[in-house]
């Protein structure tokens, strides 16, 4: 979830304005002062711990007593108290911070400030990365994989009226980099190939309302992995038997039915496994063959007895970075 703030300016004397952040400060008072207030962090969101410090460099806040009220309520006095910390709301709560400072010589100083933290998800799919059926996981980014980054406001109104992804103006920036023809109104999602000469993507985006009292920034950072690729065993009744990978470790046995092994990719570019966007280079005991059905698997038939080391590449055709092999030991039985 991500910080938001609505600006709320009370008082007679504007002091300080951040256009579009949470907190706003405002002043009452006669005389030459520079009192500022500073919160931390500048957008606070739902149930957060904030801390809000008075500065000055012309009136010395150690040497004079301060008194914090929150809501109303009075939460700290004393001398020096230049600092206050209390934790937000939920989405759509209000809370009114008020100090009131006793410098000699003028009035009471008063700076107030309204807090309503509101909510902003950023959440991103990799819309081309390939994972088996009844994957359970996230499919990962590959290199120069397409990702789809989308930006979901959780925004009411002081009258409790939620406000719709569509009453927003996005910027979006990528790397630091504004993406001005995937920005605009409503244009809450934005689509883009990974470089494959970067480590990471950072996309940040600016939701900012069409009414201008509601502005937000949030950044995700996007990371890609690298594409795999697992052994499965096809049953020609079954299909792929997912809930057991072939490896090493489980001592695969291969009696005289044989065995057929499927290469299952996971984080290519791809639709299928079985597609022309993949190859797959197929080795038994260091000595390259050509599988007899599909090209993501392999019939083993066993002849004598013995083991066999099987090892697969398999590549993205379109993609330079795109690869991964595998191996697998088999023990072959044919007298079984």
């Amino acid at each position: 979830m991500h910080r938001i703030g609505k600006i709320i300016l009370l008082g007679t004397l504007l002091m300080g304005v951040l256009l579009f952040s949470p907190v706003t400060i405002d002043a009452q008072f006669t005389g030459n002062t520079d009192i500022t207030v500073n919160v931390s962090p500048t957008i606070p969101g739902p149930n957060e711990e904030v801390v809000v410090t008075l500065t000055s460099l012309s009136v010395n806040l150690d040497t004079i007593t301060i008194r914090w009220e929150i809501n109303g309520k009075t939460e700290l006095s004393g001398v020096g108290e230049k600092t206050l910390t209390f934790k937000t709301g939920g989405v759509g709560s209000t809370t009114t911070i008020e100090a009131s400072i006793d410098v000699p010589g003028v009035p009471t100083i008063t700076k107030r400030i309204v807090i309503q933290p509101l909510a902003i998800d950023l959440l991103w799919e990799a819309t081309d990365s390939y994972t088996p059926p009844f994957y359970k996981g996230k499919a990962l980014l590959p290199s120069e994989g397409v990702v789809k980054v989308v930006a979901i406001p959780e925004i009411k109104t002081t009258s409790g009226k939620m406000l719709k992804p569509s009453d927003f103006t996005y910027t979006w920036n990528r790397n630091q980099r504004e993406q001005a023809i995937n920005s605009g109104n409503g244009r809450n999602y934005f689509s883009f190939q990974q470089n494959y000469l970067t480590n990471e993507e950072v996309i940040t985006v600016t939701a900012k309302s069409v009414s201008g009292n509601y502005q937000a920034t949030k950044k995700v950072t996007i990371t890609p992995r690298a594409s795999k690729v697992l052994f499965y065993e096809f049953d020609p009744a079954l299909g792929v038997r997912y809930e057991r990978m072939l490896q090493d470790i489980t001592g695969v046995q291969v009696n005289k039915e044989g065995l057929i092994i499927t290469a299952e990719p996971y984080y290519f570019s791809a639709n299928t496994a079985d597609t022309a966007q993949l190859s797959f280079e197929w080795n038994v005991n260091n000595e390259e063959i050509t599988s007899p059905t599909k090209k993501h698997m392999l019939p083993v038939q066993v002849t004598t007895n013995g083991v066999a080391e099987i090892r697969v590449k398999t590549e993205a055709r379109m993609k330079l970075f795109q690869e991964a092999t595998r191996s697998l030991f088999v023990n072959l039985e044919a007298n079984e």
